[in-house]
């Protein structure tokens, strides 16, 4: 009497098939946000250089800031959605700025760590700064000089 052969996997190779693919889907699920966080952070620091890029090519022309006001700020740079000039800065907006929020600040300087900067005192009045908010760490923020 011979042994019959059966053809097919058994029981333990599904479930070790199925724990690997589990596994696989779930690095992919906890990866995707922070790749997604990352990309929208990419985006606006894109943004915020083509606004300080904006800026200076406006004092390039013009030769100061005195007549950029929001609605130029904008047609200047209409490919950024979410843009606000706040030139005079009362330190009513930090707190309420949301996301996506791009920001011009007059007479600012950013500080070495690029998360901060400082405003009035002996910074030059045509001295100017673009912020905005980062999303893939709580309370950092991107500035650049203009």
């Amino acid at each position: 009497m011979t042994k019959q052969q059966r053809k097919g996997f058994t029981i333990i190779e599904v479930v070790l098939v199925l724990a690997i693919a589990g596994l696989i889907f779930l690095m992919v699920f906890i990866a995707l946000p922070a790749l997604q966080r990352n990309q929208r952070d990419t985006d606006r620091k894109n943004a915020v250089g083509a606004v300080a890029a904006a800026i200076s090519t406006y004092i390039g022309n013009k030769g100061k800031l005195d007549n950029l006001d929001h609605a130029k700020l904008r047609a200047l740079v209409p490919e950024v959605d979410k843009l606000y000039a706040v030139w005079w800065y009362d330190g009513t907006w930090v707190s309420n700025m949301e996301l996506d929020w791009i920001v011009a600040v007059r007479q600012a300087k950013c500080n070495e760590d690029g998360e901060s900067w400082a405003r009035g005192g002996s910074i030059p009045q045509n001295s100017s700064i673009v912020v905005t908010k980062l999303e893939s760490t709580d309370d950092v923020w991107y500035c650049q000089n203009v």
